[in-house]
């Protein structure tokens, strides 16, 4: 089962439920933009989650199999033409030059993190109108320029010197190969899905070269866990 039949399938049996997207995820026990998200194809849930939401719409393995399955995030159209959606282009169209401009005055040279991000979606009263709240919260992501300028940072205190990408893209490149036991080639398609355009091979050289790093600054935060707790 591909993710079209998944999300068919899924908005069939929530139609027949009655239930709306929040009572869903309250009784999957996720919040609600992730679940929705995964149930419209472009996130996937663990195994437990994913059949937790099969028993609340009383859907088949085959639906779970299909929530766990990496999403490919694509789009047929280069701007959709859906009211809703479109508006978002709108904005980042409006506000986005704003928008970089200050977050490269609060971080310096970086970006937002879409992978370590959250994003909730309310309905706030007004006494004209009610309006949509939505909240996003990305890890501030600072980028190899901002090395290279600090001049207390030495070349050699950063092993992330002259690489093209910076840490975070690196070190869940990394994560993803130990965590769930990919290929290097795997990984190279899960990263050009986020907009990440790099080789297997550059992978495969990441792995070999930043592992020390990792076991450092595990070893670190477990030394700050011992100070803590006695």
């Amino acid at each position: 089962m591909n993710k079209i039949e998944m999300t068919e399938s899924i908005m069939v049996a929530k139609s027949q439920s009655g239930l709306g997207w929040e009572e869903i995820a309250g009784k999957v026990g996720l919040d609600a933009v992730f679940v929705t998200s995964a149930c419209l194809g472009m996130n996937n849930l663990e195994s437990e989650y994913a059949n937790k939401l099969c028993e609340v719409l009383t859907l088949p393995a085959q639906i779970s199999e299909a929530l766990q399955q990496f999403p490919l995030k694509t789009r047929e159209q280069s701007i959709p033409t859906d009211p809703v959606i479109y508006r978002w282009y709108e904005i980042v169209g409006v506000y986005g030059e704003t928008i970089k401009e200050l977050i490269h005055e609060k971080f310096g040279d970086g970006i937002m993190s879409a992978i370590d991000f959250s994003m909730h979606i309310d309905k706030e009263g007004n006494p004209v109108e009610d309006r949509v709240l939505v909240t996003m919260s990305g890890k501030g992501i600072v980028t190899l320029s901002d090395w290279r300028d600090n001049p207390a940072m030495s070349k050699s205190d950063n092993p992330y010197y002259r690489h093209r990408f910076p840490p975070e893209v690196i070190s869940h490149a990394i994560w993803l190969c130990h965590r769930f036991t990919l290929s290097f080639r795997d990984i190279e398609e899960m990263l050009a899905v986020r907009g990440v355009q790099t080789s297997y091979e550059s992978v495969r050289r990441w792995c070999l070269k930043f592992p020390r790093t990792f076991t450092e600054s595990l070893r670190k935060r477990q030394g700050c866990r011992k100070i803590l707790t006695t």
